[in-house]
């Protein structure tokens, strides 16, 4: 496992691991309508790590004004520095942001 932000940082788990660590998540957050996963689809990802000096992206959880969670995507530098101007009030200034994925639930996997 790498100790710094670096653009090989993460490593492939198993399925089989993988699989383990959502089903602990699940049981630890029983709800039906809790949220388990967010797809992005690649359009954004690659607008994302296409700027410059983007080496990674770095994925916060947040909350909205009304207290919806949601996972927010930026783009990360090789010094650690997220992309984005914390304030710019339009989408397209200052880096790309995204947000509004497809959560799951609704729109999960087939069960298999």
């Amino acid at each position: 496992m790498a100790d710094e932000i670096s653009p090989n940082t993460g490593e492939p788990i198993s399925g089989e691991t993988a699989k383990r660590w959502i089903d602990k998540y699940k049981e630890k957050h029983p709800a039906p309508d809790e949220v388990i996963a967010t797809f992005y689809g690649s359009k954004i990802i690659n607008q994302i790590l296409s700027q410059p000096d983007c080496i990674g992206i770095r994925f916060y959880h947040a909350y909205d004004d009304t207290n919806i969670r949601h996972l927010i995507l930026v783009g990360v530098d090789s010094g650690g520095n997220n992309l984005w101007d914390l304030n710019a009030s339009q989408p397209s200034d200052g880096g790309i942001v995204a947000q509004f994925g497809i959560n799951c639930p609704p729109w999960c996997p087939p069960q298999k």
